[in-house]
């Protein structure tokens, strides 16, 4: 979709977060991410502390969460619908 609207985009492994081998860009989506070590943490962090933007869904890490400067509240679930 971001490509099909003329935005340039790499994809980007949890391999190559680990490695600290992501191309320089101003935002970065983590569609679901679950299983962050430390070593993505720490690039995520300097990537963040250059002035870089994080898109993330589906986590509930609470090391990105303060990273992004959020809190983690109580996780519920919606009601049932039926």
């Amino acid at each position: 979709w971001l490509q099909d609207s003329g935005i340039p985009t790499t994809l980007v492994t949890d391999d190559h977060l680990a490695r600290g081998k992501v191309p320089e860009a101003g935002v970065m989506i983590l569609p679901c991410n679950p299983n962050l070590g430390s070593l993505e943490m720490q690039f995520l962090k300097r990537f963040v502390e250059k002035g870089g933007k994080l898109i993330v869904l589906y986590s509930s890490e609470p090391n990105l969460a303060t990273l992004m400067g959020f809190q983690m509240g109580a996780f519920t679930s919606s009601p049932d619908s039926r």
